[in-house]
């Protein structure tokens, strides 16, 4: 886990305990999680091309 994962997952944490868990501040902090673990999990991973381009349309709204 990256030092920016790490941070985001704490600020989430943090942010839970002290309002609740549909305040906008919270799902922003958990959206922000959610996209760092994604980019760390792709950066790991030795895609082909066309998996990449899936992921991209499909993160782009044009795929199923």
């Amino acid at each position: 886990m990256t030092p920016d994962v790490l941070a985001a997952r704490n600020r989430v944490s943090a942010l839970s305990k002290h309002r609740g868990p549909n305040h906008p501040s919270v799902r922003e902090a958990r959206a922000h999680l959610a996209e760092l673990r994604l980019r760390e999990q792709i950066a790991r991973t030795d895609l082909p091309t066309d998996a990449r381009a899936r992921l991209a349309a499909m993160l782009l709204g044009g795929a199923a």
